[in-house]
């Protein structure tokens, strides 16, 4: 799928294997439902602690854990006055964390929060959000039930969130977050590989 330019669940965890085998410091935490199982089947994951998943399935877990696994190790330096408290940076060693999430889980996750977040204490992570516009976690549940009737009538509105369709793009820009849109395999590869630069700069 990567070859002929499809960019699914597949092409995806080709991209993200390729960048893993090839920085030995990144960790990746993989929040998604519906494309856990491909991602787990085409990223060949051999380096402990290198690799945080959320085998409950519950939504939202991923988005947080990102950042508390980009927070190991490190400390809360360079404070200042400001105003009537006190600011600083997170500082230690640098390492990118690579978040992949679908778009019910970042919203579950509250994820502008967590943009904010690592937007002003500095914390390198990369969400990649495989946004396809609906909660793809109860696709299965809904085409297996006994009466079909979903199916039958390709009703599938309570699954969409869409219209509108969330921006991602443009709430990482909000919070000061360099943002990129992938729409083939080759898009996800270059913009992945800008992405971990700038998160070994401490930059999300």
């Amino acid at each position: 799928s990567y070859e002929s330019g499809e960019l699914d669940d597949f092409s995806i965890g080709y991209v993200v294997n390729k960048h893993y085998s090839r920085s030995p410091s990144l960790r990746w935490v993989n929040g998604t439902a519906s494309s856990w199982e491909t991602l787990l089947k085409t990223v060949e994951v051999d380096r402990p602690g290198s690799y945080f998943g959320n085998p409950s399935g519950h939504l939202g877990v991923g988005v947080g854990m990102a950042y508390g696994v980009a927070l190991a190790n490190k400390r809360y330096g360079n404070i200042r006055a400001y105003r009537r408290y006190k600011t600083g940076r997170i500082t230690g060693p640098e390492y990118p964390v690579l978040c992949t999430v679908g778009d019910g889980d970042a919203i579950f996750g509250n994820i502008s929060s967590a943009l904010w977040t690592c937007s002003h204490y500095g914390i390198g992570v990369v969400f990649a959000i495989l946004n396809n516009a609906c909660w793809a976690a109860e696709w299965t549940p809904i085409e297996e039930s006994s009466q079909h009737w979903a199916r039958d009538s390709r009703d599938f509105e309570f699954l969409d969130i869409d219209e509108p369709r969330i921006d991602f793009c443009q709430l990482g820009r909000a919070f000061a977050v360099e943002t990129m849109l992938a729409e083939t395999p080759q898009d996800f590869d270059s913009a992945l590989g800008s992405a971990l630069k700038l998160a070994k700069e401490g930059r999300p």
